[in-house]
């Protein structure tokens, strides 16, 4: 598979989105990833519900991948575990802190295997303290970061969480970029690497600013205002038209706020000696003002009216969307995304048509596979004999793993062939439901 990181090969242990978002940004980059999974699949798939439930959840994470099954507890399984951990360039796992030691696969086991494997690590809380061996998922990290409390606008005020797994993806985030780190490194030393990483520790990073503003620029005072963010700033606003759209625009510079006041709303009243002096961060009493002027001004005209005036007048701004409106090629933005590929139309082989988030980043030289060409998730041990092949076992040994349960028979209501129908049951469902909305 083309892309920047053709030939590196993953050993990919990981389960649920901390890691697989991880392994999967280098599948989609060209790495061949191999997913090692118990007989019934690791726990994400079956996440969503039935046997045949399409779950962007788990194919999104893990598109272009393969899969094999191996009981890791199993004695003879070393066996092929070294075999494999010869043959990779990283291996990745999200277990709990321990768990790979208590399975006799610590990194100072298997760095005598390969001395230049990259052995990532990405746990919930770290490695370390009192509660690095405790269970974690994403709300677990939201929480006990600060996450919950900011976002609700206070500590008096009801958690209120960020959606779409916030921390598992910055945590996933973070230990892709982490696990390149390391490649790069061991391309300049040719040694291999322990990285250790957490969504906790990514979690809080993401907001070091708000975190040092708070502790040091205000002394650990905490807002407990109820409100968000851009409710306490004038330069970036959102704002309902007159058609019951909202627009969103932003005013960091003093000429940005001139050419929106003046040029775009018609309301150069705005622009006092007292607001210019202090811009971006004007008085609470001049702030207040400007927002309840300008969110008048812009309920009198349709939305596509005041985006037309601001980009006329280079000013920052974008539609408030939906994620309907991602793919309405009838609409500026649906359009946009097509001609950028940042939403696809693919055909998947279980569920036929389905709209998937395309790669954000494109390479002259090395250029990554289009997402039409990664287009499903494995099926559990669809690549059990083939792998079992690369690593050099013969067709009897292949024969004896499987008999003994090192290599188990894929199983359970999400093994393949018997979950086909249930999967084409479901696909029948999804397109009634399109057809029945017009998407």
């Amino acid at each position: 598979m083309p892309g920047q990181l053709e030939g590196i090969k993953v050993l990919d242990l990981t389960a649920f989105i901390n890691g697989p978002s991880a392994t999967g940004q280098m599948a989609e980059n060209g790495a061949t990833v191999l997913k090692v999974e118990p007989a019934t699949g690791e726990a994400m798939r079956g996440a969503a519900g039935g046997a045949g439930v399409y779950f962007a959840g788990f194919e999104l994470y893990n598109r272009g991948k393969k899969s094999m099954t191996l009981d890791l507890k199993h004695p003879d399984s070393k066996k092929v575990f070294k075999k494999l951990v010869e043959w990779a360039d990283v291996l990745a796992e999200n277990f709990k802190p321990g768990t790979m030691e208590r399975l006799g696969l610590s990194y100072n086991v298997v760095k005598e295997w390969n001395p230049k494997l990259i052995y990532a690590s990405n746990s919930g809380f770290g490695p370390d303290g009192e509660w690095g061996p405790r269970p974690s998922y994403d709300g677990m990290a939201q929480a006990f970061s600060g996450v919950l409390s900011n976002n609700a606008g206070g500590p008096s005020h009801a958690p209120r969480p960020i959606g779409f797994t916030f921390s598992d993806v910055v945590g996933g985030n973070y230990f892709y970029s982490a696990i390149l780190a390391a490649l790069v490194s061991r391309g300049v030393t040719g040694k291999g690497t322990n990285v250790v990483c957490s969504q906790l520790g990514a979690t809080t990073y993401f907001q070091r600013v708000k975190i040092s503003q708070t502790l040091d620029n205000k002394a650990g005072r905490i807002d407990d205002s109820g409100q968000h963010d851009w409710e306490s700033t004038c330069f970036q606003q959102v704002h309902k038209a007159r058609d019951g759209k909202y627009v969103c625009m932003s005013m960091t510079k003093w000429d940005q706020f001139q050419r929106f006041a003046r040029d775009s709303i018609g309301r150069e009243d705005l622009l006092t000696d007292a607001v210019k002096k202090r811009w971006p961060i004007p008085s609470v009493e001049d702030r207040d003002h400007i927002l309840l002027e300008v969110g008048k001004t812009i309920a009198q005209e349709t939305s596509d009216h005041w985006i037309d005036k601001m980009v006329a007048n280079n000013v920052p701004c974008a539609p408030v969307t939906t994620y309907n409106d991602l793919i309405d090629m009838d609409s500026s933005v649906g359009r946009h995304m097509r001609d950028n590929k940042y939403m696809e139309k693919i055909q998947h082989r279980d569920y036929g048509e389905v709209n998937w988030v395309g790669i954000p980043a494109t390479f002259s030289s090395t250029p990554n596979e289009e997402v039409q060409n990664l287009v499903n998730a494995p099926y559990i041990g669809e690549h059990n004999d083939e792998t079992l092949k690369a690593l050099g076992f013969s067709d009897s040994e292949i024969k004896q793993f499987k008999a003994d349960g090192v290599v188990p028979t894929p199983s359970g209501l999400r093994a393949m062939p018997g979950a086909k129908d249930a999967r084409a049951a479901y696909a029948e469902k999804m397109r009634n439901r399109k057809q029945k909305s017009n998407l």
